[in-house]
Order: structure tokens, then C-alpha cells, then sequence
């Protein structure tokens, strides 16, 4: 396919598998390698890294806010009670 679409040019891709046929030519196809996968790496690295940031600092918001709507919500054992609870007592006393 890369030899149909290439027409009269050498492309990235057959310069590499020529290159790799000679033994010499290694390094250097080492180093374009690099230099053609180092520019698409690192946004995406970033990229995961923010992601991770912004999905860390959601996580402890949503922590914070249960943390104070459970300690201004009324305990179910102190201080409220319920219509079942009422009568109950009433019920054992009287």
C-alpha cells in the first residue's frame, strides 16, 4: 500500500524499512523514531496527567461536601425521634 501511495517519492515509512536492511543505518532510524514519537507522546502524557488532576481534585470536593451534609444531618440515633419510636416507648411505659 505505502509503495502504490508513494508514487515517485520516498516516504517516512519506506525510508524506514530501507534503512533498516542496512546495518549501519540503525542509529539513525533509532533516532528518527524518536524524534517522530516524542512530539506525539508527550501531549498525550500531559493530557492523562491533567485528566488525573481534575478527576482527583472532583473526587475531594465530593468528599468535603458528604463530610458536611452527614455532620449537619440529624443522627437517626440522637435526639430525632421517629413516629414508630415514639410509640414504642410510650407503649412500655404506660
Amino acid at each position: 500500500m505505502t509503495t502504490f501511495t508513494a508514487g515517485t517519492q520516498k516516504t517516512l515509512p519506506l525510508w524506514v524499512y530501507d534503512s533498516l536492511k542496512l546495518p549501519n543505518q540503525r542509529p539513525l532510524v533509532n533516532v528518527v523514531a524518536v524524534l517522530v514519537i516524542l512530539p506525539c507522546a508527550i501531549p498525550v502524557y500531559l493530557a492523562q496527567r491533567l485528566e488525573r488532576q481534575r478527576a482527583d481534585r472532583s473526587h475531594v470536593a465530593s468528599r468535603r461536601r458528604n463530610h458536611h451534609q452527614r455532620r449537619l444531618a440529624p443522627s437517626p440515633c440522637r435526639g430525632s425521634t421517629s413516629p414508630s419510636t415514639a410509640f414504642t416507648t410510650a407503649s412500655r411505659t404506660g
